[in-house]
């Protein structure tokens, strides 16, 4: 591929724009006082089976960035989010979130078509309340701290798209995409920006495309850009055509042409500053300024000049990346179970040899460890197993209903933090949690204030385990320090269960396979399990009106 360069020479300063078609990159970003916002927000496209992998990329979306900034969350499924999802994913900001059921409408049959519409337009018709987003996926990795705002950067600059990664598209994908394309030239010449970014997309003048596209997987955007005439006219050229069925086109290399056709190159720029992986791609900036805010390997950094080598396996990485995810990842993430079809699983996995041979991929097998598998059966176990159960609508712990001895668990761990335990009220909750687990620690303050509101009624009782899953060493001290510099969020009784009998004989039997853990008793009476969600909240209050019920009579 002899695209345009980006110039991102991650060993040097990087030169001003010196020519047309070269992407301008700029030195480190100061940092800003934080006086103001844009009007942004994050938006992700999720299904309720991507919990788990949507908590992930918040957290460090929160630690990296948005905890000093509180940009609010958009979720966006085409059925309707589970509150156990909304549960799980609550917990992981203050930010405001929103969990939207795209419109009927904008998945209704086209007259022209008997299928939807590509997902690209939900994007357009979500972001109508921002003039920025900035796009996220679930189990991804942010791997430098940022100082910095994005979104103002954009606003400020004029910047109108935004990446960190740009790769080869896998052509099969999209054949007649480029010639629907100069179609729309032909016809709306006018609408095509002056010095655009043409040379990055094709290397002969338009002729034909290099398949250069910008990983849509993270990318930051002036929405009202996707809403302008220029952009909604060639969505809609596209759309007509009918490709987004018949030949998968995908939101990256429309986002990607739209943007090198439609806007001048120098609104289009390259956050080279934030450190992003999706498996199997890193940016990752080497300047010794920026790594110190960072703990990514520059050298795996897709970015950099490749060798032939280098850049023929990152195309190939690139290809079986998207098929997997096309042709086997997503039609069966829900399938697994009961729903389970093992003959449909085996013609997709003839499907995926046959695009990938097409691509001349003659051994993908080499290329699946990258996605954490080392042969088809292992896909087959993980999908068919599907989803933790205590992640699924519907699920109940076994525990409920069950008695457990408060008293006589605490009696087994030792008390850290917070008054001591007295055993008097009714009503307790066990929270276990961790000090590297940082949904737990944005769990605290709101425990602390549960505890104080309903003092005397209800004790909230931390028990810390740094080895919940696995064996490690306890250390006292440590805590003792850690909840002194968080005394303004721990403020409930903390044990540390340095002997593991609160795990073992408690948290193991409960079923549920995360932390922060609550376990709702009334009367020393298991009646909920599960994360510090809505629907905690729903059994406390159930728990309370009960207890009052009692008193009454």
């Amino acid at each position: 591929m002899n695209a345009a360069p980006l110039k991102n020479d991650n060993k040097k300063a990087a030169p001003k724009r010196d020519r047309k078609n070269t992407f301008l990159i700029q030195k480190p970003l100061p940092p800003k006082p934080l006086t103001r916002r844009a009007n942004a927000a994050f938006v992700m496209l999720v299904r309720n089976s991507d919990g788990q992998g949507a908590r992930s990329t918040i957290r460090q979306v929160e630690d990296r960035f948005n905890r000093n900034f509180q940009y609010p969350y958009v979720f966006l499924n085409d059925v309707p989010f589970t509150e156990e999802f909304k549960e799980l994913i609550r917990p992981m900001s203050k930010a405001n979130m929103t969990f939207g059921l795209v419109p009927t409408e904008h998945w209704s049959y086209p007259e022209w078509i008997s299928i939807t519409k590509a997902k690209e337009a939900r994007e357009a018709m979500a972001m109508l309340p921002f003039d920025y987003y900035w796009r996220i996926e679930p189990d991804v990795e942010y791997s430098c701290d940022l100082d910095f705002d994005p979104f103002l950067y954009m606003q400020d600059n004029n910047k109108k798209y935004a990446f960190t990664m740009s790769l080869p598209e896998y052509m099969e994908t999209i054949p007649s995409l480029w010639n629907v394309t100069r179609d729309f030239m032909d016809m709306y010449p006018h609408l095509l920006a002056k010095n655009n970014a043409l040379d990055f997309i094709s290397d002969d003048g338009g002729k034909s495309y290099n398949t250069c596209h910008f990983w849509s997987n993270f990318e930051i955007a002036d929405a009202r850009w996707m809403r302008d005439e220029a952009y909604q006219q060639y969505f809609s050229h596209l759309d007509q055509a009918g490709g987004f069925f018949y030949e998968r086109w995908g939101d990256a290399p429309v986002h990607s042409i739209a943007a090198a056709l439609l806007l001048p190159i120098d609104q289009i720029h390259f956050f080279k500053e934030i450190g992003y992986f999706h498996a199997p791609f890193h940016n990752c900036p080497a300047e010794l300024e920026l790594q110190a805010k960072c703990h990514c390997d520059p050298n795996r950094n897709i970015n950099m000049s490749p060798s032939a080598e280098d850049n023929q396996q990152a195309q190939d990485q690139a290809v079986i990346h998207r098929l997997y995810y096309d042709i086997i990842h997503v039609p069966f993430q829900d399938k697994y179970e009961d729903n389970w079809d093992e003959a449909l699983f085996w013609v997709a996995i003839d499907d995926f040899k046959t695009k990938a041979a097409q691509a001349g991929i003659n051994d993908p097998l080499a290329i699946l460890p990258k996605l954490g598998y080392k042969s088809y059966e292992d896909i087959r176990d993980v999908t068919k197993e599907g989803p933790p159960k205590c992640y699924r609508e519907g699920w109940k712990s076994e525990m409920l209903s069950q008695t457990v001895d408060v008293a006589a668990v605490l009696d087994r761990c030792e008390l850290v933090g917070g008054r001591k335990f007295e055993g008097g009220e009714k009503i307790f909750v066990l929270d276990f949690w961790a000090r590297w687990c940082g949904p737990c620690i944005e769990a605290a303050p709101e425990l602390s204030n549960l505890a104080e509101k309903h003092a005397g009624q209800v004790a909230v009782v931390g028990v810390n385990n740094e080895g919940i899953f696995e064996d490690k060493e306890h250390d006292v001290e440590k805590l003792e320090g850690f909840l002194e510099e968080k005394k303004n969020a721990f403020r409930y009784t903390c044990f540390i269960d340095n002997q593991n009998h609160a795990r073992d004989s408690v948290y193991n039997h409960c079923g549920y396979q995360g932390i922060p853990c609550l376990i709702l008793l009334v009367n020393n009476i298991v009646s909920y399990v599960g994360s510090p969600g809505e629907g905690f909240k729903q059994a406390l209050s159930n728990s309370l009106d009960a207890i009052a019920l009692e008193k009454e009579e």
